[in-house]
């Protein structure tokens, strides 16, 4: 409830220099104001990233205690109490006395840490001033940064916070600078920079960026073989498909990335691993649509990134244009050009208005393309009807259902095979597996499962030996060790 109160009441105070708190989409927001700036930098201009030594754990707290009698004097009394004395940390046989910065696992700290620093960030005279919690951005002519920075160091130190100078980074269009401040900072070009974790544009950081996912999918490929497959479905598209990819697909302009089809080729591989079958074109087209279309939910990257990067643009331009305030800078030529890929490959005109902010409204274009094609190279009546069944409400709740067994809702001998996808799949061949029942109940606990009916239906498909013929296929049958019994 604190830091609810305090995120309200700081979010108009923080807005348009600190957006860590209280500020929905601030971190994309900062990214995409700094490759604006970046376009429109002219000779002589710069960025300079700085990163402070521990800041969290190294700010003064009588300065945030001050900031809070200031600016939130309600929940003065809660820090007060919290803070106006040492915190004992007992590990082991030792005992630590914590005297500076807020508690790590406090709901409030965020709010705390960027109430005290504000007013060093409003002192800067650089025409771009961001900030994400510690992570702090200045820009402009190179002289002016220099000197923001000289007060940093200055003021910086009087409430505790210390730069680190060989993680500081300097950013222009040569990487070379000509003042001594900057000597130990990393010096980089445009191309080879990031911001929050997200390439500022298309260069060799963005390549690094979708390589080295590409390779930790691929250790979760390896490693999800010794899982069961209902938790290898609940994990890969939960957390290492395109969640793992969403923050760079809407900062970053890397859609038409050549790196994203072969992200989408590696989670294709995970899921054909998971089913114990190769899947065909076609199947891999339905399981990657959304679960409320009939799919698995596990998205193709390469055709999300360009509904991603334009429905960010457009929620944070407002904020944007408010952070770039100080700033001459001018509109950003990747949302042009992704636009213009987005209306030639979907032939459709850009959502309006509060439409443009909603990711599921410019994705819906490139969805109902994919739905289109299956529904073309479906042929019998019984396979064109498979398809608005999936799609029917409730029918894929089985795939936000936690496989949990006690609740019945785990799969012990699950098969996810080519029928999963109900294309081609004669009910014939169906196999029975085990699978605990559901209690019927229309809460939200069973996710309206009556009986285990709907999951039965979902999971206990034919086994991977039965091709999308109906045929038994020698060749499409990749064994698995044995499923754990819990």
């Amino acid at each position: 409830m604190c830091n609810a109160y305090a995120a309200a009441i700081l979010a108009d105070y923080l807005h348009s220099v600190q957006a860590g708190v209280g500020i929905s989409g601030g971190c994309e927001a900062v990214v995409h104001a700094t490759r604006r700036f970046t376009k429109s930098m002219p000779s002589g201009y710069c960025i300079a990233k700085l990163d402070f030594s521990n800041a969290f754990n190294r700010l003064h707290r009588d300065a945030m205690l001050r900031s809070v009698i200031e600016r939130v004097p309600g929940i003065h009394k809660f820090c007060h109490l919290s803070y106006s004395h040492t915190s004992t940390l007992i590990y082991d046989k030792y005992t630590i006395l914590s005297q500076e910065g807020p508690q790590q696992g406090d709901p409030l700290s965020a709010s705390l840490f960027c109430n005290t620093i504000q007013p060093l960030l409003q002192s800067l005279s650089s025409p771009l001033v961001s900030g994400y919690m510690d992570d702090v951005n200045t820009g402009g002519p190179e002289d002016l940064v220099a000197k923001d920075i000289e007060l940093i160091k200055q003021r910086g130190e009087e409430i505790g916070l210390h730069l680190n100078n060989t993680k500081c980074e300097f950013i222009n269009h040569t990487g070379i600078s000509n003042d001594s401040i900057f000597q130990h900072f990393i010096h980089h070009v445009v191309r080879d920079a990031s911001q929050l974790g997200a390439p500022i544009t298309i260069g060799p950081a963005m390549d690094d960026a979708l390589e080295t996912r590409c390779a930790e999918l691929t250790r979760v490929a390896e490693r999800l073989h010794f899982v069961s497959s209902h938790d290898a479905l609940v994990l890969l598209r939960a957390s290492f498909s395109a969640p793992k990819l969403l923050h760079t697909l809407r900062s970053s302009p890397c859609a038409g990335h050549p790196t994203l089809m072969k992200f989408d080729d590696l989670l294709r591989q995970c899921v054909c691993n998971i089913a114990n079958a190769d899947l065909t074109d076609i199947q891999w087209i339905q399981a990657s649509l959304p679960v409320r279309n009939g799919g698995l939910g596990i998205r193709r990257v390469a055709s999300l990134a360009p509904s991603a990067f334009l429905a960010s643009a457009a929620a944070t331009h407002d904020l944007q244009d408010e952070i770039l305030s100080r700033c001459q800078a001018i509109d950003d030529s990747a949302v042009s050009q992704i636009l213009l890929m987005w209306t030639t490959e979907h032939g459709a005109s850009r959502p309006a208005n509060e439409d443009a902010k909603k990711q599921r409204i410019w994705d819906k274009a490139s969805v109902d393309a994919d739905v289109a094609k299956l529904k073309s190279g479906l042929i019998d009546r019984r396979h064109q009807a498979r398809l608005p069944a999936k799609s029917a409400p409730h029918s894929g709740d089985w795939l936000h259902a936690m496989p949990i067994s006690s609740c019945g809702l785990y799969a012990w001998t699950m098969k996810l095979s080519e029928s999963q996808l109900d294309y081609g799949w004669d009910p014939s061949f169906a196999k029975s597996i085990s699978v605990h029942a559901v209690p019927q109940s229309t809460g939200k606990e069973s996710m309206d499962l009556h009986a285990g009916r709907v999951l039965a239906d979902r999971l206990a498909t034919m086994p991977s030996t039965i091709s999308s013929t109906g045929r038994c296929n020698v060749q499409t049958f990749q064994p698995r060790r044995n499923q754990p019994v819990l």
